[in-house]
């Protein structure tokens, strides 16, 4: 996640057989105070506090988990949460290897691919 160019937005809870992954709801703290640095400008260190207070608050909302389903192999299932309409729930997008699984899916966070891992 460290990688991930927005990581800011993302918290990751890491449980004995589970992985999960949470996003920001609201807007992103970096796009809102550069909007708003132009109108704060004449006040130095305003755009900085307010992304800290922003961190601060943000609410969090589970969108990828990776759950371990085989002990021995070390398999997990990759799920995310989906929005059709009456879905509202995590489905399945995958099986395999921690690694390079989270790698590939974890690449796609905040662009419309990630929704595209069916």
């Amino acid at each position: 996640m460290a990688r991930h160019p927005t990581s800011r937005k993302y918290r990751v809870n890491a449980r004995p057989k589970r992985i999960e992954i949470y996003e920001s709801v609201g807007p992103d703290p970096e796009t809102f105070t550069a909007e708003l640095g132009s109108v704060f400008s004449f006040f130095p260190g305003t755009t900085s506090r307010l992304a800290e207070q922003m961190d601060r608050y943000a609410q969090f909302s589970s969108v990828l988990r990776f759950t371990l389903i085989d002990v021995d192999t070390r398999t997990f299932a990759a799920e995310r949460m989906c929005y059709l309409g009456s879905i509202d729930d995590f489905i399945n997008i995958g099986y395999g290897p921690l690694e390079p699984m989270a790698s590939d899916i974890i690449a796609t966070l905040g662009t419309e691919e990630f929704f595209e891992w069916l």
